[in-house]
């Protein structure tokens, strides 16, 4: 009960905050929920098309949400791709559908995933991406000769909030404010909630970079890029 008195804000999506406030409840954290963003699907008719073109021979997920906006559009039942995936989480998502996960690599990094697949030459590879997402596991891919495809499947939409509902939910101190993507950060600036002596947490150093860019203190980065991650990065500070 190392959190016992403790206050910490969650900032990711409703549907994705309940394990991570359990977690947090269980170890004796007060838990106050403020999705920041909201998940939506893009390009299902893009997403469609290519799929009746193509037959593939991977499929990579490198994150849940791609997996979700991913099945929302592509039958699993007529899925015969082997799947590769970025963490744990990701994979209990796939596992909860049904399906079989062929890869993942022990980091969770996009860029071990990349090198450490075994794909052979000209393979054909599908990566569903978020809007935000860059190209450099694609490019990865290609100089391993393999054929990449890759659509954005999904966005993530800001949740705005009054002055009246934040000063409601926010109406005592926080001790630590998680985020867990970079468009948590930064729908988060654009609410200038005060942070004053409150510890930021992310989950990894892509959200990091983000808050480094727009002046947003860094009070710890979880090591593992998971929610148990977090939870050791705040353990780490109150020692």
């Amino acid at each position: 009960m190392f959190l016992k008195d403790k206050t910490i804000l969650i900032t990711r999506p409703k549907a994705q905050s309940v394990l991570f406030s359990n977690q947090l409840k269980a170890l004796g954290a007060k838990v106050i929920s403020l999705p920041l963003i909201q998940l939506e699907a893009i390009n299902k008719k893009e997403l469609q098309l290519i799929f009746n073109q193509h037959q593939f021979d991977w499929v990579v997920f490198t994150s849940y949400n791609a997996v979700i906006t991913f099945f929302e559009v592509i039958r699993k039942d007529l899925f015969k791709a082997k799947i590769a995936v970025v963490g744990q989480k990701t994979k209990e998502t796939v596992e909860k559908l049904g399906l079989n996960v062929d890869f993942m690599p022990k980091e969770f990094k996009a860029a071990v995933l990349g090198k450490e697949i075994s794909i052979l030459p000209n393979e054909k590879i599908f990566i569903p991406l978020s809007e935000l997402a860059n190209d450099n596991l694609i490019n990865q891919l290609k100089q391993r000769a393999a054929q990449v495809f890759s659509i954005k499947t999904y966005q993530n939409t800001p949740i705005f909030y009054t002055k009246e509902e934040l000063k409601q939910l926010l109406s005592q101190p926080l001790d630590f404010i998680t985020f867990t993507s970079a468009s948590c950060v930064n729908a988060f600036l654009k609410l200038n909630i005060p942070t004053n002596n409150t510890s930021l947490i992310y989950i990894g150093p892509e959200t990091a970079k983000v808050a480094q860019k727009n002046n947003l203190r860094i009070d710890a980065v979880a090591s593992e890029y998971t929610t148990d991650g977090m939870i050791d990065a705040i353990k780490m500070l109150l020692r």
